[in-house]
């Protein structure tokens, strides 16, 4: 990098360690066991790739179709049918747990650290202030209907996975609980409960 040389992790037993677990994986859930291969890519263009011999397991991105067109002619015979692979697709489906990574706790930080209000998408300066259906940025001057949407979005994904009418007021700064109440109606959000103190969740699929 910039002229530099960085030495990596063997990235070769690395994905070899990878393929171990993915077959103990397959083994403890019953599944078909299947050849896995295995393959390093550099995706920085400008890495220059230096090794004691000739290693086929580490390409660059470019060598990336090349590489699977070969697989396709070496293994032209199917290793399962239709069926499995449906069958596996799904098992992959339900297997899956999405990533969950704590954003302020990576950065150190903390959630009084964060500006309150929301921000406009123009100027990216604090905060809107909501007027006749529309928010303003007294800043910029600029106006748009929809800028509490982003800021919901970033809110469930930097700080909690559910909101109330009453965080969403104090953390966007909303003067009213019958406000707050249209704002997240609008945006077909999940809720939890009818009852007082009801929570919100974001409706990924939506």
């Amino acid at each position: 990098m910039e002229g530099k040389e960085e030495r990596f992790l063997n990235p070769v037993l690395q994905t070899a360690r990878q393929r171990v677990l993915l077959q103990e994986w397959f083994a403890q859930y019953k599944q078909p066991s299947l050849k896995i291969h295995t393959i390093t890519v550099f995706t920085n263009k400008k890495a220059i790739i230096k090794s004691f011999k000739h290693n086929l397991q580490v390409i660059q991105l470019g060598q990336l179709p090349s590489f699977l067109s070969s697989l396709d002619e070496k293994f032209a015979s199917k290793t399962l049918t239709n069926r499995d692979q449906r069958t596996l697709s799904s098992f992959f489906v339900q297997q899956h747990v999405p990533l969950e990574i704590d954003i302020l706790q990576r950065f150190q930080l903390k959630e009084e650290d964060l500006i309150k209000g929301i921000s406009c998408p123009q100027c990216y300066k604090f905060s809107m202030v909501r007027h006749l259906r529309k928010w303003h940025c007294p800043a910029c001057l600029f106006s748009t209907r929809d800028a509490h949407v982003r800021a919901l979005q970033e809110y469930f994904l930097l700080l909690h996975s559910t909101i109330t009418n009453r965080q969403l007021r104090e953390f966007f700064q909303v003067p009213c609980p019958w406000l707050a109440h249209y704002l997240l109606s609008s945006m077909n959000l999940i809720s939890e409960s009818k009852n007082k103190g009801r929570r919100y969740m974001l409706n990924f699929n939506s």
